[in-house]
């Protein structure tokens, strides 16, 4: 009959409208979950960079891409994002080393260490791995090694000073 048929259309219909609405729903869940990773990716560039204290990875100004389809945004940011992450992992160690060597030289200079003795490794401020950081630590760790040099001749003079007497 034409008042089952018309049911019958008004609940395809539904149904169609039911998928629509499901289909719109899980894209605008799917463009919402890429825009946040979007905004978290350019968020941990920001970081990274400021960290490390840079404005471009080795000379090549970060893309600020706001053009092209969310995922074409995400691949634009990846590369430098993983190429900042292993700068990042190389300074830190950078750091590591230089401040485990200060303190090192600070033991012995002190005597509290003795020549070959090991420490653990510092804690390193990931805030500020910049370069001019970098380079204050390298510079306390010359006026060390030079004050450790010195304290090492007046040692070995005294030493053999006294096999003299």
């Amino acid at each position: 009959s034409d008042d089952d048929r018309d049911k019958m259309l008004l609940q395809l219909e539904q149904e169609c409208l039911d998928v629509y609405r499901r289909k719109v729903d899980q894209a605008s869940s799917s463009r919402a979950r890429l825009l946040q990773q979007l905004a978290n990716s350019k968020s941990e560039l920001t970081r990274l960079l400021s960290s490390l204290g840079e404005l471009s990875i080795s000379g090549v100004i970060v893309p600020d891409k706001t053009t092209g389809t969310i995922k074409e945004q995400l691949a634009a940011t990846s590369p430098f994002l993983e190429q900042l992450c292993r700068k990042k992992e190389k300074r830190v160690k950078e750091f590591a080393d230089v401040q485990l060597q200060i303190q090192t030289i600070r033991g012995e200079i002190a005597g509290t260490l003795q020549v070959g003795d090991h420490l653990e490794m510092p804690h390193v401020n990931e805030d500020d791995l910049s370069m001019k950081k970098l380079n204050e630590f390298l510079f306390e760790l010359q006026a060390l090694q030079k004050e450790k040099v010195g304290t090492d001749s007046i040692v070995c003079f005294a030493q053999e000073l006294a096999l003299f007497c």
